[in-house]
């Protein structure tokens, strides 16, 4: 049948995607627009079979659009078939694609691409901005977003659609090496109160479990009448009001589409406590299991402390190192911001002082603490929106966050113990002027590692820690809680160090590396590569206060030249360790 005939053998659907055949007319009306009976997924010569085409053998999505109304972004058009009338031909995407020109797409915060001469194509102007990785999870809002109305006189329900597995079809789940289940039915019948203007992210639809598969994804967006669809809803159906909205956006491979931004710096994948034990919150990309991680996008205006440093990887770009505390715990640069009690971090498997504050420990085993007196943190949101304020502690000591924990006295204590507390804009101060709630230090005493992160958006209750998060920054600290034998021994301080840039950088054959000491004591400077592998030990030994150089010549420590690329220098001296990023070329 050609496009734009508009009898045929109409299939009455049900929410299911199950349908008896029958014969009413079609009316213009509001229609889908993803590939069927055309190529989906030109890299893997994958069809799609998604439910668009009104002659197709996988069914349509069809919106009557009897006013009153309920669209996706500023307006929405009418069309006699599927991709934007002309099905099932490509290419795809011939209708929310070039929505800039007739004002129908709504889709923001991401690329959308279409399909032309089987070859992916962005659409207009748009710089590549994937949803995030495979296998992240995150948020409405940051990750994208659209706006959304209705005016139907009743509740609308918005449900949205993932291909993650790519094959042409919704319907069904992928899994993810760390468990994370990924469910293709991503967002399932959100009610829109009627009279709605606003974001799909201010109707608090949840966070988005990222699939496995790096690539190219079709969703479909659909907003319609207030009957529900079932988990496995396949996309087909027929609408009285509403409409429905087909993109096709990219999924990045892990770490590759973040750029620099803002993580943080738990223990992943080594070891977390004096015991041993080994940490498992989500901090690395690269090197934590199922890329369990946490970032905000660049550029951070909302942030802990007096400033905000970058990077592309989580303990500050030093993931692989059984070093931690590599960014908060060294406040030279102005990026950390607890005021209070003291913090910690680890040598190997040893505790180390990182700040002494006014207490040395956080509070006493099974007591009630308190913000200001026992728990504090800088917070400066002078130049952002609203943000959201989360603090997460590993009572249990397991190596990560989740769920409550019992210490002997018998209280009752989340691991999430500060949830979502509203940060508004221009706030400038401790965070204890904030007036959040006691918590409950379900701790029998020892090390625990927190969490203190802001967000954009809200993250709910029994947050694990991890996320893609637009603005706001996250602060990871090791903190004590009394043991009946007291504080723990405050050991011995580094000697006072600083990283001075290096000269030239980049550089070709060698480069300076300047570092000073405020006090005589130990300093060892080495050379890692990208991986956190050693490459070159420069200097070891006791050197006296002062400014010192040594020179590197790009050679690893069997004299071997190392090829072009992005180093670290690290100089450490007792628990003060500096890093930086110097740069090879040849």
């Amino acid at each position: 049948m050609k496009p734009g005939t508009l009898i045929l053998g109409l299939l009455i659907l049900t929410a299911t995607g199950v349908a008896s055949a029958q014969d009413p007319p079609v009316d213009p009306g509001e229609f889908g627009d993803a590939p069927e009976g055309a190529i989906a997924y030109p890299s893997l010569g994958v069809g799609g079979l998604f439910p668009t085409c009104k002659g197709g053998p996988a069914g349509f999505v069809f919106h009557a659009n009897l006013a009153p109304l309920a669209w996706f972004g500023p307006t929405m058009d009418i069309e006699m078939d599927g991709n934007a009338g002309i099905c099932p031909p490509p290419p795809y995407e011939m209708d929310e694609c070039w929505g800039p020109a007739d004002g129908d797409g709504g889709l923001v915060n991401v690329t959308t691409y279409s399909i032309v001469n089987n070859q992916v194509t962005v659409c207009g102007l748009q710089v590549p901005d994937p949803l995030g990785d495979a296998c992240a999870m995150v948020q409405w809002g940051p990750a994208m977003d659209t706006r959304v109305t209705n005016f139907s006189g009743n509740d609308a329900l918005i449900n949205v659609l993932i291909d993650w597995n790519q094959d042409g079809r919704w319907g069904g789940q992928s899994l993810c090496p760390n468990g994370g289940q990924a469910l293709e039915h991503v967002v399932v019948n959100l009610p829109v109160p009627d009279g709605y203007a606003g974001m799909l992210s201010g109707l608090n639809p949840g966070p988005i479990q990222i699939g496995p598969n790096s690539g190219y994804v079709w969703m479909r967006l659909t907003i319609g009448d207030p009957f529900p669809m079932n988990l496995d809803w396949d996309g087909s159906y027929f609408f009285d009001t509403g409409e429905t909205e087909d993109y096709l956006i990219e999924i990045s491979e892990p770490g590759s589409g973040l750029g620099a931004g803002e993580m943080g710096d738990a223990p992943e994948d080594v070891v977390a406590y004096p015991t041993g034990l080994i940490g498992r919150f989500p901090t690395c990309i690269a090197t934590g299991p199922g890329s369990s991680f946490i970032f905000h996008r660049a550029p951070i205006t909302s942030h802990f402390g007096d400033s905000v440093d970058l990077e592309s990887e989580g303990n500050h770009d030093l993931c692989s190192f059984l070093d931690y505390e590599n960014d908060e715990c060294h406040k030279g640069d102005g990026d950390g911001g607890l005021l209070r009690p003291a913090s910690y971090t680890l040598k190997g498997s040893s505790p180390y002082v990182c700040s002494i504050g006014p207490k040395a420990s956080l509070g006493n085993p099974c007591s009630i603490g308190a913000w200001g007196t026992d728990l504090d943190i800088e917070i400066d949101n002078s130049g952002g929106p609203d943000m959201y304020f989360n603090v997460l502690a590993d009572w249990s000591g397991d190596g990560m966050w989740a769920g409550n924990n019992v210490c002997a006295g018998g209280l009752l204590g989340r691991e999430h113990f500060l949830v979502d507390v509203r940060v508004p804009a221009g706030f400038n101060g401790p965070a204890s002027l904030l007036t959040p709630p006691t918590f409950d230090i379900v701790s029998d005493g020892g090390y625990h590692w927190f969490r203190f992160s802001l967000t954009d958006v809200p993250v709910g209750q029994n947050w694990t820690g991890e996320g893609v998060f637009g603005d706001g920054e996250t602060e990871d600290y090791l903190l004590w809680v009394a043991q009946p034998t007291g504080a723990p021994e405050i050991p011995e301080r580094g000697a006072g160090l600083e990283l001075l840039p290096n000269a030239p950088n980049p550089f070709n054959p060698s480069t300076e590396i300047r570092f000073s000491l405020t006090r005589s004591g130990p300093v060892t400077v080495t050379i890692h590569d990208l991986a956190g592998r050693l490459v070159r030990t420069l200097e070891q030994g006791i050197r006296e206060s002062g400014e010192h150089r040594v020179v590197w010549h790009g050679d690893d420590d069997g004299g071997r030249r190392q090829p072009s690329g992005v180093f670290f220098v690290r100089v450490v001296s007792g628990d003060d360790v500096r890093s930086r990023k110097i740069m090879m070329l040849k």
